[in-house]
């Protein structure tokens, strides 16, 4: 195996580090030569930041013989990644019932026929009733017909 080096700051570093554990959430392996090929590159990333200081919160754990983040640096990363999915699920709820009305109002075949501009304008329209039901009464009002 070729090895390619990359030279980072310490903030890119940490940033890099961020990224990979996020990204370990939402990659599913499939098997598990993934899975250790995953692990394997967040404990290069661990080590290096370590090393560098450029993260704080990284200790190794002599059970397990690897490097992992402390309990208070990996509950502060599972809260930007439980805010990513929360927006995230509002954003495609707003999305699906967006379109779900404006197919219902103009037919499959004329939705997808409109430009990305029209589309575009008609689902800011449609998400922004959602939207504001949403912000004022939550979920109170949301049920299945």
């Amino acid at each position: 195996m070729s090895e390619i080096n990359i030279v980072f700051s310490k903030e890119e570093l940490g940033l890099l580090l961020k990224l990979l554990y996020s990204g370990s959430f939402v990659v599913e392996a499939s098997d598990d030569e993934i899975d250790k090929n995953i692990n394997s590159l967040i404990q290069k990333v661990l080590l290096s930041a370590k090393i560098n200081k450029a993260y704080r919160g990284i200790e190794f754990n002599q059970e397990n013989n690897e490097y992992e983040l402390s309990e208070e640096a990996d509950e502060k990363l599972n809260v930007e990644f439980d805010e990513f999915i929360e927006e995230t699920f509002w954003e495609e709820l707003l999305f699906r019932l967006g379109q779900r009305d404006i197919i219902k109002e103009i037919g499959e075949k004329e939705y997808r026929s409109m430009s990305e501009e029209e589309l575009e304008e008609k689902h800011e329209e449609a998400e922004d009733k959602y939207r504001n039901e949403f912000d004022k009464n939550g979920i109170k009002n949301l049920g299945i017909v």
